[in-house]
């Protein structure tokens, strides 16, 4: 799970992100503010609020752990398709002790609760839970137990300047779990899929294309543009300019920033990229029909 939040505290400024949005010339599809803890900035109302005055069509997602119950105020009304991840490490006792707070679990139930009574269609809550040798005994447990009625988004521990990977599982493992899961829940979604495409991907060492400047810019709390999260390496050139993207591009891929780039935040963006490989497609698509089908029979 993400241990970054143990890490200094910084904050990028309003002034900052309004600034680092004036120069690029295209609206961006999505923007995904993460941390840390993302309602602990300061002038997070006012991110929000520019992003849904200037980009009224763009997607927002937000990662949190539910303790600040106070700023979700700011996303009452919001007209934006928005995606709230609350952060769970597993059941009440596991994720409190994995927090080292004994009302984290609670905080998330409460803000859970917040969302709903703000009736707006526009927002949306996901328990997201990030699959690792803490957590893989009870992981689909306490999402039964508590959540099922919620969208469901499976991380896994990995290597990154976000995550500890000591407890990290193997492929079989993952495979075993989300059967687990598909066994006991019928409501499926497109989240499994991209945890499989990924899995099978790397089990096979099959490489996708990076989509770092490409498709995606990671941008840091001081606003510096890095290359991805599993490298984290800063890109000096000017990515607005074409010239000095078409050379970070090269520069990346050069440096094996494809699959082994992954992490929960490039995650769907590179795979999106296999349209553009539809035979390679195809193949996860038929495994993970075969997979499912199989799961289901043996329920």
């Amino acid at each position: 799970m993400c241990f970054i939040w143990k890490n200094e505290i910084q904050y990028m400024s309003f002034e900052k992100f309004q600034s680092i949005l004036t120069e690029i010339d295209f609206v961006p599809l999505w923007f995904n503010l993460s941390g840390g803890e993302t309602l602990l900035n300061p002038e997070f109302s006012k991110i929000v609020n520019f992003i849904e005055k200037k980009y009224p069509q763009s997607f927002i997602s937000i990662t949190t752990n539910g303790s600040r119950l106070d700023k979700l105020n700011a996303l009452k009304n919001i007209n934006n398709k928005t995606y709230l991840l609350f952060s769970i490490d597993g059941d009440e006792n596991i994720h409190n002790e994995i927090r080292g707070n004994e009302n984290a679990f609670s905080n998330v139930q409460k803000s859970l609760q917040r969302i709903k009574e703000f009736n707006n269609s526009n927002l949306s809550s996901v328990i997201a839970t990030t699959l690792s040798e803490f957590n893989k005994e009870e992981t689909f447990n306490f999402y039964q137990k508590h959540f099922s009625d919620i969208l469901l988004n499976i991380n896994i521990a990995q290597k990154s300047t976000y995550y500890n990977t000591s407890k990290s599982i193997s492929f079989d493992e993952i495979k075993q779990h989300l059967r687990l899961l598909i066994q006991q829940n019928n409501k499926l979604n497109i989240q499994f899929f991209f945890l499989f495409a990924y899995y099978f991907i790397q089990k096979n060492n099959l490489k996708i294309p990076c989509s770092s400047i490409d498709s995606y810019a990671l941008v840091d709390s001081s606003g510096l543009f890095r290359n991805c999260t599993v490298k984290f390496e800063v890109l000096k050139d000017n990515i607005y300019n074409q010239e000095s993207r078409n050379h970070e591009l090269e520069m990346i891929n050069k440096s094996a920033c494809d699959i082994d780039c992954e992490s929960t935040c490039e995650k769907y963006t590179h795979i999106t990229h296999l349209i553009k490989r539809p035979i390679l497609l195809l193949k996860i698509v038929l495994y993970f029909i075969i997979f499912t089908l199989t799961a289901k029979i043996k329920r």
